[in-house]
């Protein structure tokens, strides 16, 4: 009997890693798009969480951040969930950025910082995480908005069998 759930159990776990390298190796140009947007969102949350100043600072970012790191390599491991993969990472880039701009202090902190005005010089004289953030939170939000509109896989031909009735002509 411990064979026969061997043999199973192994038959399963081939079947599954047939159909993610078949899912990996027919990937479009939407999964490409929605990829750079999900580094752009590693690259975010990481500095969003080092690079921050403690009163402005908000781990429900950093929470939605590691989630969308998450989800969407594994809802792109799959044809049936990969059209769902950049809405999920589309859904956590704003749900970041309304989680930064919710942050406790965070009217406060921008309110000293523009005080006598706003202009793009004055943002760029924030610490680094600050901007970088905000600004990263923006374009992957747009990248992976663009991602979710473009097909996440090829299309794959129909079999095309050669019969004799096609070679007699």
């Amino acid at each position: 009997m411990t064979a026969n759930t061997n043999n199973s159990s192994t038959g399963i776990i081939s079947a599954v890693v047939a159909h993610i390298k078949e899912t990996v190796l027919t990937k479009s140009v939407g999964f490409y798009v929605a990829a750079v947007a999900w580094l752009l969102t590693l690259i975010h949350t990481i500095t969003y969480a080092s690079g921050v100043p403690g009163d402005i600072y908000s781990g429900s970012v950093v929470g939605v951040g590691v989630t969308a790191i998450i989800l969407f390599p594994l809802l792109s491991l799959s044809k049936k969930t990969s059209p769902v993969a950049p809405v999920v990472l589309m859904i956590c880039d704003f749900m970041a950025l309304m989680c930064m701009a919710g942050a406790d202090g965070i009217i406060d902190y921008m309110s000293t910082q523009f005080f006598d005005g706003f202009s793009v010089g004055k943002i760029f004289t924030l610490p680094f995480g600050v901007w970088f953030s905000a600004l990263s939170f923006i374009v992957s939000f747009i990248i992976a908005s663009v991602a979710m509109y473009l097909p996440q896989q090829k299309k794959s031909a129909p079999a095309v069998t050669i019969t004799e009735e096609n070679t007699n002509e």
